[in-house]
C-alpha cells in the first residue's frame, strides 16, 4: 500500500499512499509517515529477542524482511509493544490464527502469565502513538 524511497541521511524522502486500503485507517498513514521520519518496525529492533519471539515458519513468502532485525540507535527509549511501529501478532501470516511476533513477557507457564502473555500479543502496535513513539520522535529530530 506503500512506497518509501530513502536516499541517506537528510536525503529525499518518498511516500506514496495507495488508494483505498491506505485511507481506511489514520494508524497506517501515520506509521508510514514515521517512517519517512526515520522509524523502523519495532519487532525488527536489535534487542527484540528479549521481548517478542518470531514465528518464521508462519510468515508469508517474501515477507521475512518485515521481522529481520535492524542494527542501530535506540535513542533510549525502551522497546515498546503499544508503538504504532509494531506489527500486530498475525501480520503477514500464512495461517491467520498463528502468531508472526508474539509477546514473550510476562515470563512463566502458569494460566495467569499465559493470559497476560495472550492480551499483550493481542494489542501489539493498536492505539495509535505511543508515549514512547512521540519520545522517540523528540530524540531523533533534537526537540528533547
Amino acid at each position: 500500500i506503500k512506497s518509501i524511497r530513502k536516499r541517506g541521511m537528510g536525503g529525499r524522502q518518498l511516500l506514496n499512499l495507495e488508494a483505498p486500503q491506505c485511507f481506511l485507517d489514520r494508524n497506517i498513514i501515520v506509521h508510514e509517515l514515521l517512517h519517512v521520519l526515520g522509524f523502523y518496525h519495532e519487532q525488527c529492533r536489535w534487542d527484540r529477542d528479549l521481548y517478542v519471539g518470531i514465528n518464521k515458519w508462519n510468515i508469508e513468502d517474501g515477507k521475512y524482511h518485515n521481522f529481520e532485525k535492524i542494527y542501530g540507535i535506540d535513542y533510549g527509549v525502551p522497546y515498546d509493544y503499544k508503538s504504532i511501529m509494531h506489527y500486530h501478532s498475525n501480520a503477514f501470516a500464512k495461517d491467520r490464527n498463528e502468531y508472526t511476533v508474539y509477546s514473550k513477557k510476562p515470563e512463566g507457564d502458569d494460566a495467569h502469565s499465559r493470559n497476560e502473555r495472550r492480551k499483550i500479543t493481542e494489542r501489539l502496535g493498536h492505539g495509535g502513538l505511543s508515549e514512547s513513539d512521540i519520545k522517540q520522535i523528540r530524540r531523533m529530530h533534537g526537540c528533547e
